[in-house]
């Protein structure tokens, strides 16, 4: 629930608390026996490294999330959902220290698993950061599923989409991105 508390200290810019509160979290759950944790426990506490990281752009923190997501694999018994977050966790991970083409893994890993339109869209993202022209298919193959996204992912979905039109000249996507782009509503 710290964590929690953190991510709204984030919501209204204050990332120094935030930073604090993450930090607060790690420290108790590190002092707590995990073996007698849940497997949620110890998801939540993959998932804290991770945020920390991303604060603290700590590549190092990153690796030790990817280890902790890793070990979650390998020590729980997980439903397919679950499976395929942990491999969309670790694609995330990988992505934010831009090992791009094991995070594309990751993520295919995870759409074998349970099929999740926001995995493709931060799989394309990874595309286009290699380069690779893959990535208009892939984001296009959402174009249909857009409904299924939280106005968030929509977000991601859009400027995703938005980027790739421009980055390989997609005269025909950046045209239909500016009605997207136009169609955000300025609260969200």
């Amino acid at each position: 629930y710290t964590v929690v508390k953190a991510i709204k200290y984030l919501c209204i810019g204050d990332e120094s608390e935030s930073e604090k509160l993450i930090e607060q979290a790690l420290n108790d759950y590190e002092l707590k026996d995990w073996r007698s944790d849940n497997s949620y426990g110890h998801m939540q506490h993959a998932r804290a490294i991770s945020l920390l990281a991303d604060l603290q752009h700590s590549a190092k923190l990153k690796m030790q999330s990817i280890q902790e997501f890793e070990s979650l694999l390998e020590n729980h018994s997980w439903t397919d959902s679950g499976i395929a977050d942990i491999h969309f966790e670790i694609g995330k991970s990988l992505f934010h220290i831009k090992k791009f083409e094991e995070a594309i893994e990751q993520y295919r890993k995870s759409l074998e698993i349970q099929k999740t339109e926001i995995v493709k869209v931060f799989m394309s993202q990874a595309q286009l950061d290699l380069n690779d022209e893959g990535a208009i298919s892939t984001i296009k193959e959402e174009e249909d599923n857009l409904s299924e996204l939280s106005v968030s992912e929509r977000l991601d979905y859009i400027f995703t989409y938005t980027a790739i039109g421009i980055a390989f000249k997609q005269k025909d996507m950046i045209e239909k991105s500016l009605g997207y782009l136009n169609d955000i509503s300025p609260l969200a």
